[in-house]
């Protein structure tokens, strides 16, 4: 199996890919021949890539990521398939999940493997080796001999995360990783640390709107004593000292990171660490103690100050709870990085008023995004639902505009009802 890691962004410095690495791991554990090409570590140009790929040998060709990556998706297995016609080429990730029809329809990728996908790309592969048909594998979607792109039911979420292996970092160029410190929003955390990127859980209870969620809506966590023996695995292997967790509700389970925080205390590590979640999801002892643990950041996905702004997304949380939880991650000292949308649906100069004292009266800036409908989220099959993107061309066209103007830093579509002008 060969995989090629894809840039994102062509001028970002790379993060380590953890989904990809965990795939390429779980292969390995079966038993299976897997190289990695990482285009996005080592800043390849597209010709460049396209040598390595004809210098390689290989039976399945697989690669996946963000619908950023929709565009060069769709000229990389293009070329592929040029290269090597009868080659197996699956694609994984929040891309192929969140749109598997249109991502098949428009790209050369054979099959997708959706959501969570460890036990389903072990399947697969074993359907291959063994000359099976797979067609009826859950958590997949194909092209059939008919040319239809059938989307099969999702497989069941792994529930015993501790069963993974870790992701095969050996796989990747490190060093190149480890030249860059980790980044949250815009600020650099790591202070001069070795640094890399990890999940410590899978999934999220909550349904915003706005949100895809590729693990989805149960949550899971691997064990305390797993996730620190990956930290003492990388500090070991490479020197990795300051951790940035992934997870986007991390104290979800408060009894898991208490403890985490008790065995990193009693093995005495200079581990540094960042987390997100939410502000309703932390007290006060638990902050003191991630603290005296190695926590130096923590993020709060804080959305709006107005009230009616999180409700209108979904949010499940009030005002009072985020200004709460606020106070005591700075009484504690704690550095605090919070985010922001602005756009909302039924966003008006008010509502962004109140987000402006909200950040005024407790003395903070933040980062500052324009709300974004991704697709596979509730807010882009509202939008669908109510005409505003009708074909199957309405939504190609408008995620390869996601996919050239990046980020939610960019207008890509208003849902507010401010004129465009206004909202920017």
């Amino acid at each position: 199996i060969l995989i090629v890691n894809p840039p994102i962004r062509e001028n970002d410095h790379p993060h380590f890919p953890t989904g990809l690495g965990y795939l390429a791991a779980v292969m390995k554990k079966e038993g299976h021949e897997v190289s990695v090409i990482d285009a996005a570590a080592l800043k390849l140009r597209k010709q460049d890539l396209l040598s390595k790929i004809k210098s390689q040998q290989f039976d399945v060709f697989a690669v996946g990521g963000l619908i950023t990556i929709f565009n060069y998706l769709k000229w990389l297995t293009g070329e592929v398939r040029k290269i090597n016609p009868n080659v197996l080429i699956i694609s994984g990730g929040s891309a192929v999940s969140s749109i598997p029809k249109l991502f098949l329809n428009r790209t050369g990728v054979d099959v997708g493997l959706l959501y969570e996908s460890e036990a389903t790309i072990i399947d697969l592969l074993n359907c291959l080796q063994e000359k099976k048909e797979y067609g009826s594998l859950p958590g997949i979607a194909y092209r059939n001999k008919e040319g239809e792109i059938v989307v099969n039911p999702l497989r069941e979420r792994i529930d015993n995360l501790d069963e993974l292996p870790f992701p095969a970092y050996n796989l990747f160029p490190m060093d190149i990783y480890l030249k860059y410190p980790q980044q949250m929003g815009l600020l650099n955390m790591s202070k001069n640390r070795k640094a890399i990127g990890i999940l410590a859980t899978r999934g999220c209870p909550w349904k915003c709107t706005f949100c895809h969620r590729n693990f989805g809506n149960t949550y899971r966590t691997r064990s305390p004593e797993n996730i620190v023996a990956e930290m003492e695995m990388l500090y070991n292997t490479y020197g990795i000292s300051f951790f940035d967790f992934k997870d986007e509700t991390l104290t979800v389970n408060k009894v898991v990171i208490d403890k985490m925080c008790d065995i990193l205390m009693e093995r005495k590590h200079d581990f540094k660490w960042q987390a997100m979640t939410r502000a309703d999801l932390i007290n006060k002892e638990l902050l003191i103690k991630m603290k005296k643990a190695g926590c130096i950041y923590i993020n709060f996905g804080l959305e709006s100050g107005s009230q009616r702004m999180l409700d209108a997304v979904d949010k499940k949380i009030k005002v009072e709870t985020m200004e709460q939880a606020i106070r005591w991650v700075k009484e504690v000292g704690i550095e605090l990085t919070k985010s922001f949308m602005i756009g909302i649906p039924g966003e008006t100069k008010e509502t962004v008023q109140e987000t402006i004292d909200f950040c005024k009266k407790l003395d903070m800036n933040g980062t500052f995004f324009i709300c974004t409908p991704y697709p596979g989220t509730i807010l882009w099959e509202k939008l669908k639902a109510e005409g505003k993107i009708v074909t199957e061309d309405d939504e190609a066209n408008y995620i390869e505009h996601l996919a050239t103007a990046g980020d939610a830093i960019n207008l890509n579509m208003n849902v507010s009802g401010l004129p465009d002008e206004e909202l920017l």
